[in-house]
């Protein structure tokens, strides 16, 4: 009976041991063989400023007054992240350049967009 019991058990652990199932996200390639890109939310980048900074909004409006900006919003006063939206959206490589001298920029990344599972 013993016996039974670990098969049955062994038949419900094989799912989980086998990873990402064919239909999963994580799973399906980008067509053309690659992987599939985060999505994010276009025009939209988050920035984290040190602590330092008293005003971040002015900062980073001062900072990006070559691009264009059209909203700053401070999302975790605690941790300094700003929300960034840019229309049109100049490209993350052109953020990161124009806040590379700054010394009080902490981090700079798209507005990536979770899925739950």
């Amino acid at each position: 009976m013993m016996h039974k019991g670990l098969i049955i058990t062994g038949m419900l652990l094989l799912p989980f041991c086998m990873g990402a199932s064919p239909d999963s996200p994580l799973s399906r390639p980008e067509p053309g063989g690659g992987e599939m890109p985060p999505r994010r939310v276009p025009g939209e980048y988050i920035v984290q400023l040190k602590t330092s900074v008293e005003d971040g909004k002015a900062f980073l409006s001062e900072l990006l007054s070559g691009l264009p900006l059209k909203e700053v919003k401070l999302v975790s006063a605690s941790s300094q992240f700003y929300k960034l939206k840019l229309d049109p959206d100049p490209g993350l490589d052109a953020i990161k350049k124009a806040l590379s001298d700054s010394p009080y920029i902490i981090s700079v990344e798209p507005n990536f967009l979770y899925q739950k599972f």
